[in-house]
């Protein structure tokens, strides 16, 4: 027995000098009872604190209908399906609704969407949801509208009020603005604003081909919102990774969102002698994320390069509290050789559980002759050192299957929630969450 005792500690002590563990809980549905789902995509979630519970977003309905609608449900702190047949938002006979983000005040929700009940553009549209479930803006209230696009929002909490994040056509390029909401759901902000500071310090060229600014992300820490995304840098490499800090009180950006003067090759820092063959961050899975340290010192951002001639890479870019990229900190979790079967796709999210950094995404590996993906974790520092050894440790996979990949949010100290879609057949794909413990 003793020496039984003995084995087992020599296992966890060698297992714990692995790097930092995690406990992966089961999946569950979100939603399990909603009636009339066909297809749940494009989840999005956040925590309450005074709540004690995550709400998370949806699209439901087919790419190719005329009509997709929002819908959100609540997980409570012990990972429990709070609402088993769904809220939903939007009930519209026509027009498609996607690419929902979610932000807390603290007593209750802020759920935002792209909207096309229109028919000619995307416009911005939210509701706000209670810590106990219910849907106060039924159909939702318009926060940004016009002719032209406003697609793409992202939601965050700070200086007492959201702010609401989007993409929009400016004099023929796009950039970034925003507005705040009132935990009322009043838009406090008439005339946009530009969230990406000045234009002109961005990129290289004329604003038709260099200085766009698009696939944003929001986080915030105090009054402060990190903002994130990618700037066009030249015609060669139309996205590259971004972020810059804006004061949310004072309603003015600290730094403009500049270009990160950092890229990846084939896993490898690059030469700048070879430029032509550094990689572009493709719009960064549609949507860049971002996550604060505890002590608000500082954010880190994800980034994804995709190298052109096969492979690729994904990371952090780290940056200081006023939005300053700091040079000497990135990090790397996965790469590929182009013509390994083995690849690290094109999704990637990152949450802050209090004590560190916990970064997810999709991992390719060997399957049947092709390749199939895998969910993964990975902890890191504050101070960008990984916590966890290699590829980091697996939060859904199996082996019969691909995974699809969804973002992590942060939750209770220790724990964060990761949403993610499970297909079960052709016609039934339903969004699931996790939880995930730091020991």
């Amino acid at each position: 027995m003793k020496r039984a005792i003995a084995l087992t500690t020599l296992l966890v002590l060698s297992l714990a000098s692995l790097g930092l563990a995690a406990q992966v809980e089961a999946p569950v549905d979100v939603a399990p009872k909603a009636e009339g789902t066909r297809c749940q995509s494009d989840p999005a979630a956040a925590w309450c604190e005074g709540g004690k519970c995550w709400l998370v977003a949806w699209n439901e309905g087919y790419a190719n209908e005329e009509t997709a609608d929002i819908w959100c449900a609540r997980i409570g702190a012990d990972g429990k399906a709070l609402d088993q047949s769904g809220i939903r938002l939007t009930k519209q006979d026509k027009g498609q609704r996607s690419m929902a983000s979610v932000a807390s005040d603290g007593k209750g929700f802020l759920v935002v969407w792209q909207d096309l009940r229109g028919g000619k553009a995307w416009n911005v549209y939210g509701a706000r949801v209670t810590a106990e479930g219910k849907a106060l803006d039924p159909e939702g209230f318009l926060i940004a509208g016009g002719d032209n696009n406003r697609a793409m929002p992202a939601a965050t909490f700070a200086a007492g009020n959201y702010l609401v994040g989007w993409q929009a056509l400016d004099n023929g390029a796009y950039d970034l603005f925003g507005a705040r909401v009132s935990p009322e759901g009043k838009v406090l902000d008439a005339a946009p604003m530009n969230l990406a500071g000045d234009v002109s310090k961005r990129g290289h060229g004329p604003r038709d081909r260099c200085g766009q600014a698009h696939s944003m992300g929001l986080a915030a820490f105090g009054d402060k919102a990190a903002v994130v995304g990618c700037v066009t840098q030249s015609a060669a490499d139309p996205s590259t990774p971004a972020g810059g800090a804006f004061d949310v009180g004072g309603a003015k950006a600290l730094t403009p969102m500049a270009a990160s003067i950092f890229l990846w090759h084939n896993g490898d820092q690059a030469d700048p002698s070879k430029r032509n063959l550094l990689s572009t961050t493709r719009a960064q899975n549609r949507r860049a994320y971002a996550a604060w340290s505890a002590d608000g010192k500082g954010f880190a951002e994800t980034f994804v390069p995709y190298n052109r001639y096969g492979g690729n890479a994904i990371g952090l870019l780290f940056f200081d509290e006023s939005g300053k990229e700091k040079d000497a900190q990135r990090i790397q979790f996965a790469k590929c050789a182009a013509d390994s079967v083995d690849a690290t796709l094109i999704f990637l999210s990152v949450a802050s559980d209090g004590e560190q950094y916990l970064v997810v995404y999709q991992h390719g590996v060997a399957f049947n002759r092709g390749r199939r993906e895998q969910l993964r974790g990975c902890y890191v520092s504050y101070d960008g050192k990984k916590l966890s050894d290699g590829d980091g440790f697996a939060i859904a996979d199996d082996p019969a299957r691909s995974i699809a990949a969804g973002p992590v949010v942060s939750g209770p100290k220790g724990v964060c929630l990761v949403v993610h879609p499970d297909t079960r057949d052709f016609d039934n794909t339903k969004i699931v969450a996790q939880l995930v413990k730091s020991k």
